[in-house]
């Protein structure tokens, strides 16, 4: 039988974010990485194109190289980032990956959401649907591992049942890795700038796993969708333009507190 565990990389965090060693994570990491996986493993990498996922990608692809093999999964709920949609963005990040891929399935995925009003169970159906597809892509890698950006208030927030996480538990058809399950948004803010990952990358907003599918009020379509995308990307551009102007750059970040402004957008 196939091992299906999840498999934790167990830091111990400080209690402050000023005492975080960042250099100290990184290097525990990768060691663990290397120990965990085995000699000629292939891990595939859950890309969703936000800061978690992103910042596990390139630290796995320091340890494993071409072993590494991300995928982006382009479902048409995803956000629009500029006027582009956000598989378009996600595969500019990962250029210099030899093995990402992109999976086109909005055609198949959008309309098994027309209709549908509730909010978890939308994530529900989200969650399987994305599940599905992965499998199937699994499976054609025939790789040993699934890798992704889960963090510790992904992981709290299921177990504790206050809001289904899309990355957590999920039916996977393989082993999980999970390096970042014990940090925290600013510890992540913090590697991804110690790998040498551009500030307003690292600083970028959270976005939910089904991004769009949450934002469309009411019962779902085609149509709300589409405006959905459209007035969240002008909404995010004219705020950042805004504060590109009062302050000369589009947002601000404590770094004593790890606090981003605007956390959110809306």
């Amino acid at each position: 039988m196939a091992d299906l565990t999840v498999h934790r990389f167990d830091y111990s965090m400080p209690s402050a974010l000023a005492a975080f060693d960042v250099e100290d994570f990184l290097a525990r990491a990768r060691a663990w990485v290397a120990g965990t996986v085995g000699p000629g493993e292939r891990v595939a990498l859950s890309a969703s194109g936000g800061v978690d996922s992103t910042t596990v990608a390139f630290l796995l692809k320091e340890v494993l190289g071409d072993r590494l093999h991300p995928f982006f999964i382009d479902d048409g709920v995803r956000r629009h980032i500029g006027g582009r949609e956000e598989w378009e963005v996600t595969a500019e990040i990962f250029a210099e990956f030899p093995n990402f891929t992109v999976i086109h399935t909005a055609e198949l995925v959008i309309p098994w959401f027309e209709g549908i009003e509730d909010g978890t169970l939308k994530r529900e159906m989200f969650r399987t649907l994305y599940t599905l597809t992965s499998n199937k892509h699994l499976a054609g890698l025939e790789a040993d591992w699934i890798a992704d950006g889960t963090i510790r208030p992904d992981i709290d927030m299921t177990d504790q049942n206050r809001q289904i996480q899309h990355n957590v538990n999920l039916p996977y058809s393989m082993k999980k890795l999970e390096p970042f399950s014990a940090l925290y948004k600013p510890h992540v803010r913090r590697v991804a700038a110690a790998l040498g990952m551009p500030r307003d990358f690292a600083m970028r907003i959270p976005c939910p796993g089904p991004a769009q599918l949450l934002r469309v009020g009411g019962a779902f379509s085609a149509a709300k969708l589409r405006v959905s995308k459209v007035a969240t990307d002008v909404v995010e551009s004219m705020v950042c333009e805004h504060l590109q102007r009062l302050w000369g750059e589009p947002f601000r970040y404590d770094e004593a507190t790890g606090v981003r402004t605007p956390f959110q957008y809306f």
